[in-house]
């Protein structure tokens, strides 16, 4: 199983012009479809996409955030 970390650049990128459907927004897309790939991050990570998503509001920012919510792998950082 594949993990992935895209941080908050791609995901605006992804959401920034919903007219334009752009390769990045494929990206974000397959990984979240594929059954045998993760996108992963930390809270903090999913709260910066939401208030990008808020900021570039579109059917598509609301779309992956969505998806996000239910298909967004967790991690967990120790403070070692």
């Amino acid at each position: 199983m594949q993990q992935f970390l895209v941080d908050a650049n791609v995901f605006v990128a992804a959401i920034k012009n919903p007219g334009k459907k752009t390769r990045t927004l494929d990206l974000i897309l397959e990984i979240i479809s594929n059954q045998r790939t993760h996108l992963v991050g930390n809270d903090l990570l999913l709260l910066e996409f939401e208030k990008y998503a808020e900021k570039f509001k579109s059917e598509t920012a609301s779309h992956l955030i969505k998806r996000l919510n239910t298909d967004f792998r967790q991690v967990f950082m120790s403070h070692n």
